[in-house]
């Protein structure tokens, strides 16, 4: 397959994502089969103050002389506990209410309103079981048994020749620090091939039970960070320096990687999986190492988190999770640092189109939101 039908491929599963994550979005923000006075909850700041705005519909509970919007304003001020921000426990009692307050009286209270509702979890695990599962399909096609050894090598070789001359080629060194210490090691591969699901998962399922609104644009911004880094990997097949003095099918050994002292650390000292097997080989992508995914995915958790985390040590965990990261792909020899600055850069363009897709959803959102009450 040449590398304009990747491509072309590629720009189709991006169209596609686009399109379907705005409907999506569209969908989970809004019911459109709503009355516009049937089914408002005006104890909810939200949606009291969505209807106040959009049709001067008086609340028929509001007590004792308060609009029905004050009311829900002061009870979710003093309590905390409304439907707008299910995570709320989390915030201070003077952020409760400048958020309550903000939502209720601001010209965007509507776009507030549309972003806060939850969606269907069903949907959000369906959602990422099917893009995972076309994402390990793309990145598996053009794996370690469609590359030649030969070209992953000699992409190494530029890595390390580049890292050369910035004076920053040093991932060999700090792996000679560690290399007989095998239990040091497996604890870092352990690290490796684990916290990258276990943490992802968590911070989507974290944010999608109090944070919703978070919880949409970090969905998007992480797809499309992934989306981008399957064109790194199927256009810049590189061998990870663990592999440089491996032998064949998937080493460099006979392209001269025997000038290389890394360890392969993951059959050497073990962890909870290996590419022993051939099947696992040939199913798998040893090559998908630019960018790396460990780090702008643990970056990402740490964008999405560190916002709406109060607690010192929270924030100081999350922060240390991505450096930890990159001395996990250093030490372990899966990646070169400057993988982790390809992982950085799709991440900030993954941030950057999540952005606009959170955006057009919400907007498709507002206006079916405005259809239904009208």
């Amino acid at each position: 397959m040449s590398s304009r039908d990747v491509g072309d491929d590629e720009s189709a599963i991006v169209n596609s994502f686009l399109s379907s994550m705005t409907e999506v979005d569209a969908g989970a923000a809004v019911d459109t089969d709503q009355a516009p006075s049937e089914g408002i909850d005006f104890n909810n700041p939200i949606e009291a103050g969505r209807a106040t705005r959009t049709h001067n519909v008086e609340p028929g509970t509001a007590e004792a002389g308060t609009s029905g919007v004050e009311t829900a304003g002061a009870e979710a001020a003093g309590l905390g506990e409304t439907s707008m921000d299910p995570g709320q426990d989390e915030l201070s009692d003077t952020e409760a209410a400048t958020t309550a307050a903000t939502s209720i009286d601001s010209p965007d209270g509507a776009a507030d309103a549309v972003g806060n509702r939850r969606g269907r979890w069903w949907v959000e695990i369906l959602i990422v079981l099917v893009f995972y599962g076309v994402y390990s399909l793309i990145r598996n096609t053009f794996g370690s048994a469609a590359v030649s050894p030969r070209r992953a090598y000699d992409n190494a070789v530029e890595i390390i020749d580049l890292e050369k001359r910035m004076g920053l080629y040093f991932e060999e060194v700090v792996q000679g620090w560690f290399v007989d210490w095998g239990w040091f090691l497996k604890a870092w591969n352990i690290f490796y091939g684990t916290l990258h699901f276990i943490v992802t998962i968590g911070v989507l399922i974290w944010l999608f039970r109090r944070f919703p609104a978070r919880h949409r644009l970090a969905r998007n911004s992480l797809a499309v960070t992934t989306v981008l880094a399957l064109i790194g990997f199927s256009t810049y097949p590189l061998m990870p320096p663990r592999l440089l003095a491996v032998g064949p099918p998937y080493g460099g050994l006979e392209f001269g990687g025997n000038d290389y002292a890394y360890v392969d650390s993951l059959a050497v000292h073990g962890g909870l999986w290996s590419f022993d097997s051939g099947a696992m080989q040939a199913v798998s992508n040893q090559y998908a190492a630019m960018p790396s995914l460990h780090f702008g995915w643990s970056a990402w958790c740490l964008i999405m988190l560190w916002p709406v985390l109060q607690r010192r040590w929270t924030k100081a965990l999350i922060a240390a999770y991505p450096v930890a990261t990159l001395f996990a792909i250093v030490v372990t020899a899966n990646h070169y640092w400057i993988d982790a600055a390809g992982g950085a850069l799709v991440l900030a363009l993954g941030l950057i189109g999540g952005r606009l897709i959170t955006g057009l959803g919400n907007q498709r959102a507002e206006r079916r939101a405005a259809a239904a009450l009208s």
